[in-house]
């Protein structure tokens, strides 16, 4: 969805004029401690 986005290809969902973008996700498991989260931030050269 990012890429989509920073190439202009999102058609309706289109953000205009977008050069920078951060995405995250995280995950678990339910009743155990541990966790992990991703960043990314994704831009234009």
């Amino acid at each position: 969805e990012v890429s989509t986005h920073l190439r202009g290809e999102a058609g309706k969902r289109q953000v205009e004029g977008a050069r920078i973008a951060l995405q995250g996700n995280g995950g678990g498991l339910w009743r155990v401690e541990e966790s992990t989260e991703h960043v990314g931030i994704f831009g234009l050269a």
